[in-house]
């Protein structure tokens, strides 16, 4: 066997690992899961998981990065839609932020479960917190170098923007989970959600109405 061969069976493997823990994570919770339940998932023993993830906390940190890299590609793929015009991207990015958390998919319920035993666990905090600004900060260098060419200027700093409609999205889920929204409710969130998204920006062209901008003693943040 080739270093070459050996390196691509070690990286399925790998993967195979982050598939159960996530799998596992999802069915049993955070707090009821051990290295050994992901190993018995992943057909493993706990010393071959050991061999690709130093400690519990090492496969919860890629673990992490895994779920909301899934989660923020169909965001990424539908806010790259060049031909789209700058209404049908922002409402494409949010219909799909809003998607994947409708879904609760498994890399949600890890998410949202980590998050919430993170309330009470301080070391779960930092690699959850590393995590999430990592992928804030992905999609803002794809939104900053899309608003010259959509003719948009944010009326506040591109960071806010992410973080707020990032947590109303996030605050969704929570509800959704004890106080569903009806079927009509649910059909018009995407459309009330760009609306929102819509006026926290300025346009250059006449692709939608300007919001009321700024007072002018307000301080203006560069992009």
């Amino acid at each position: 066997m080739t270093p070459r061969t050996r390196y691509k069976k070690s990286e399925v493997s790998r993967e195979h690992v982050l598939q159960a823990a996530i799998d596992t994570l999802a069915s049993k919770g955070y707090a009821r899961t051990s290295v050994g339940d992901i190993a018995e998932r992943a057909g493993m023993s706990k010393g071959s998981v050991h061999y690709h993830f130093e400690s519990k906390d090492d496969l919860l940190t890629h673990v992490l990065h895994h779920c909301l890299e899934r989660i923020g590609a169909p965001v990424r793929a539908a806010w790259e839609q060049r031909a789209s015009s700058p209404t049908e991207r922002i409402g494409g990015a949010i219909s799909a932020l809003r998607q994947t958390r409708d879904d609760m998919g498994p890399e949600m319920r890890v998410i949202i479960d980590l998050m919430s035993q993170a309330v009470h666990d301080e070391q779960l905090r930092g690699p959850i917190a590393a995590a999430m600004q990592r992928e804030r900060e992905e999609l803002l260098e794809a939104l900053r170098e899309s608003l010259g060419e959509l003719g948009m200027v944010p009326l506040v700093a591109p960071e806010l923007i992410l973080r707020l409609l990032m947590a109303m999205l996030d605050g969704f889920v929570l509800h959704r989970l004890f106080d569903p929204p009806t079927p009509e409710e649910s059909d018009a969130l995407d459309a009330a959600l760009t609306h929102i998204a819509r006026g926290l920006f300025a346009a250059t062209t006449g692709e939608f109405a300007t919001p009321i901008p700024l007072s002018s003693d307000a301080p203006r943040l560069r992009v």
